[in-house]
């Protein structure tokens, strides 16, 4: 199972970075990921494009067997995979994107598991709290961020920060 979260995850992150996110909403053009990180620079990019760097530790904890890492990772991973499958519709553009969210889900799961069967209760708990405390730093920020930069907000495809 490791083994084939590690490859599914791995290949959710190339095609995050090259595809998904650029087709994921009708809102993103074929190159709209590119011309964020073009026009704006790393951080407009990593705001928009969060997944990708979610998804990116996630397996790296995995394939380093980094409880600590995974732990840390589940919050990140509860609200923007298991929270995207109910806040996203399913509309035939938005199927790859939810498929990505699936695969967050399931990868949630696996670590839950991983943690429990190791019974690391406690570093399951020292883990997800300060994975929500990290968690919930980034999502201030991020609001703040697309709330003081709307022209980027536009590219996130969620309408309470469009202008």
């Amino acid at each position: 199972m490791k083994k084939i979260l590690i490859f599914l995850n791995g290949l959710f992150i190339v095609w995050g970075c090259l595809v998904l996110i650029y087709v994921s909403t009708p809102v993103l053009s074929a190159w709209t990921m590119a011309d964020v990180f073009a026009k704006y620079g790393l951080v407009a990019w990593l705001m928009v494009n969060t997944t990708f760097i979610v998804l990116l530790v996630s397996t790296i904890g995995i394939m380093a067997g980094n409880t600590a890492l995974m732990n840390v990772c589940i919050p990140f991973l509860l609200f923007y995979g298991v929270g995207g499958l109910f806040i996203f519709n399913w509309s035939l553009e938005i199927i790859p994107m939810q498929l990505l969210h699936i695969m967050m889900t399931v990868t949630v799961f696996y670590m839950l598991v991983f943690s429990l069967k190791k019974l690391a209760i406690i570093k399951l708990s020292i883990g997800i709290i300060v994975g929500t405390v990290i968690f919930l730093s980034f999502k201030v920020y991020q609001n703040h961020y697309f709330r003081t930069h709307g022209e980027i907000a536009e590219y996130s495809g969620f309408s309470e920060y469009r202008r």
